[in-house]
């Protein structure tokens, strides 16, 4: 699933990730802004065609949450603060910053000369109206971090003031999110909004049509404040399945793909894909989990959970499924991320002990046939799963395989990305096979606080006092050291509760048509950067598939 929606949150552009650890107090100097990109060059064109999982939901940036949106959002839209290649915060719309001293008031300068697509200027209304829709209930948008937020003010229409009712570590990470315009959004119902249908942004394309079920098509923003992009289109176009996916870059129809594991090797090896492609292998800030709902009976007790995680054979499904390319996890905490506790090992494959949980719990095993019951009640649950995705379906089957030998009956129920994602929003669900794109700070509220406004991605309804108490904490802990104990601790509680099973962290395998110039790799920690320095990339004029913008 999404890691942290608000932060931006992907499950199908696994593109071009490599890993860096996270500084512990980003924005700790005043920001400045780059020099911006020269104008493309006369003879800029082509364009950039991906293929995305499913239609979004929705193209409203406030209150949309799905992979398909926030991509869209990423290239339509822009934030205040972004993430740069190194990890480290960069401006966007806020031309630079600086923390009062006692850092409790954040400043931003708005860049100046800014344009909405359709040519209004970009003011710092724009932002007090994105703020305050994004904490209106009635917008459903998740308000991850504003929480710390004590009021912001507009001095002027380039100047916006954030004061916090504490210092906290993650000031600019709450600032991530994309602004929307409130000249064409203040009037009438904002949720129903015909905007929404054709958004309106001020970033690197414009949005030019949405043909639902099949493609969304942006162009470049020739009036870009940093720069006209050299590509002149991206097409998004929606094919689910996986396999599908790399066929269409195969025949032409699409320019990326993510590459299925068992194919990848082979690829590697044939020199006329490698004439064609460009292949990229890297390990990806990504969480493979199975979320455990502790809202209902079967999962509420810690024992049956960590029975779950002990009756699977993790190692052996990396090497099945991703031929070993990847770590098992112990938690959500990646190895590259700041606070990785390296002396905690994941729970081992052990039916046995797995075993004698689940008798401790109450679920007996049946003599005749080895089946579980409790009080006349068999052991049986439904997992969701991803539509589309071998290799959740692989993964899948190997789940149900392992648990049916301790005893344990489960069924796989295949559903799209959002009608999964709004079961495990409503809590609608016993089991979940999913996963997180991380970010470069590894906080884990979104994912474990019990308070709603901090958990915003807290499915399994999981509340542990003394973890509240220190995410809490690790907030306004500015010293390394500090919070890196305070990051210890929490572990130790998540790898005691098992909330979650966390199965692995993947590597990144993918290919994209080789005309393209200036792609690369990246230091960034999140899907929101699957396309680093996107702006520079170009093609040269013999090699160009398609034509100009229209």
């Amino acid at each position: 699933m999404v890691n942290r929606l608000a932060r931006a949150c992907f499950l199908l552009l696994l593109l071009l990730l490599a890993i860096a650890g996270a500084g512990c107090g980003p924005g700790d100097t005043p920001g400045r802004a780059p020099v911006a990109a020269p104008p493309g060059p006369p003879d800029s064109g082509d364009w950039f065609v991906l293929p995305i999982d499913f239609d979004p939901a929705t193209l409203n940036f406030v209150s949309g949450t799905d992979t398909s949106q926030a991509l869209v959002a990423r290239f339509v839209a822009d934030s205040l603060v972004d993430e740069g290649e190194d990890l480290q915060p960069v401006p966007r719309l806020a031309d630079s910053w600086e923390f009062s001293a006692d850092r409790k008031v954040l400043t931003f300068h708005l860049r100046r000369g800014v344009r909405w697509h359709d040519g209004a200027p970009f003011s710092s209304r724009d932002v007090l109206f994105t703020y305050r829709k994004i904490l209106d209930p009635a917008s459903r948008a998740r308000a991850v971090f504003l929480q710390e937020i004590r009021e912001v003010t507009a001095p002027d229409d380039f100047t916006v003031r954030v004061a916090y009712r504490e210092p906290t570590v993650l000031a600019l990470d709450a600032w991530k999110f994309p602004i929307v315009a409130e000249h064409l959004l203040s009037q009438g119902d904002f949720m129903s909004s015909p905007v929404h249908l054709a958004p309106v942004g001020t970033g690197p394309f414009r949005f030019v049509s949405w043909h639902r079920g099949r493609e969304i098509v942006l162009e470049a923003n020739r009036d870009y404040v940093l720069g006209r992009p050299h590509l002149d289109r991206i097409v998004l176009r929606v094919i689910p399945s996986r396999a599908t996916q790399l066929q269409s870059l195969l025949t032409g129809e699409t320019d990326w793909s993510s590459i299925p594991p068992e194919e990848w090797d082979s690829l590697r090896a044939d020199a006329g894909f490698r004439r064609r492609f460009r292949m990229f292998e890297h390990p990806a800030l990504y969480l493979y989990y199975i979320a455990w709902n502790g809202r209902t009976p079967l999962f509420s007790d810690v024992r049956v959970r960590r029975a779950m995680t002990l009756s699977l054979d993790r190692e052996e499904y990396l090497r099945k499924v991703y031929r070993g390319a990847g770590v098992v996890a112990a938690t959500t905490f990646h190895p590259r991320q700041f606070g990785y506790d390296p002396s905690l090992s994941p729970l081992p494959f052990d039916p046995d002990r797995a075993s004698a949980l689940l008798d401790e719990a109450g679920w007996k095993r049946d003599p005749r046939d080895g089946s579980r019951s409790r009080e006349g009640k068999p052991f049986r649950f439904e997992i969701l799963i991803f539509q589309g995705n071998p290799v959740q379906e692989q993964i899948a089957a190997l789940l149900q395989e392992g648990l049916s030998r301790n005893g344990v009956k489960m069924e796989i129920r295949v559903l799209d990305f959002p009608a999964l994602l709004d079961r495990l929003r409503r809590h609608d669900y016993e089991a979940a096979f999913s996963g997180w794109f991380l970010t470069p700070d590894p906080d884990p509220a979104p994912f474990f606080h019990s308070d709603p406004a901090l958990g915003a991605s807290n499915y399994v309804g999981y509340s542990d006092p003394e973890a509240d108490r220190l995410i809490a904490e690790a907030h306004h802990a500015f010293d390394p050291g500090a919070r890196r104990s305070i990051y210890k601790r929490v572990q130790e509680i998540l790898h005691r509760d098992q909330p979650y099973t966390f199965l692995f962290f993947p590597m990144q395998r993918v290919a994209m048509d080789g005309r393209f110039r200036g792609a690369r790799a990246t230091a960034a920690g999140g899907p929101l950067r699957t396309f680093p320095g996107i702006l520079e990339w170009y093609v040269p004029a013999g090699e160009r598939k398609h034509g100009g913008a229209r």
